[in-house]
């Protein structure tokens, strides 16, 4: 069991390192893309927009939104809740796949160990004959 929680906890953070190299190249390469693209002439945009607001009477031009019942909230709320439960089912699924390959890949290295220590072990009677 405690050899188990070693390969799992090891596998996690393996995992957990990649996805930060990941994030940070992704990072990297998004600032990269900005400086590329970035605009020095971007208030000139936004002067346009309260030139509409002088001329016409602001009151015409309000809109208001509908507040969602509470039924409305409660069952988004239980669409919520139902789908972090079929993504946390996916995640141990997913935890599980990765824990049966980790206990594949280990069976194979200890079978080809095996067989090099048999190799190793026929040479050497044969040095020590020889």
């Amino acid at each position: 069991m405690k050899k188990f929680f070693k390969v799992f906890v090891k596998t996690i953070a393996i995992a957990a390192s990649i996805a930060g190299i990941a994030y940070v190249i992704k990072q990297i390469l998004d600032k990269k893309a900005e400086n590329d693209d970035f605009d020095d002439d971007f208030d000139d945009d936004f002067d346009d927009d309260f030139d509409d607001l002088d001329d016409e009477d602001s009151e015409s031009q309000r809109e208001y939104i509908n507040i969602p019942s509470s039924e409305q909230v409660k069952d988004a709320a239980k669409d919520v809740a139902d789908a972090a439960k079929d993504a946390a089912k996916d995640a141990a699924d997913a935890v599980k796949d990765v824990a049966d390959s980790v206990k594949d890949a280990a069976g194979t290295i200890a079978g080809g160990a095996k067989d090099v220590k048999d190799a190793v072990s026929e040479a050497a009677e044969d040095m020590a004959q020889n």
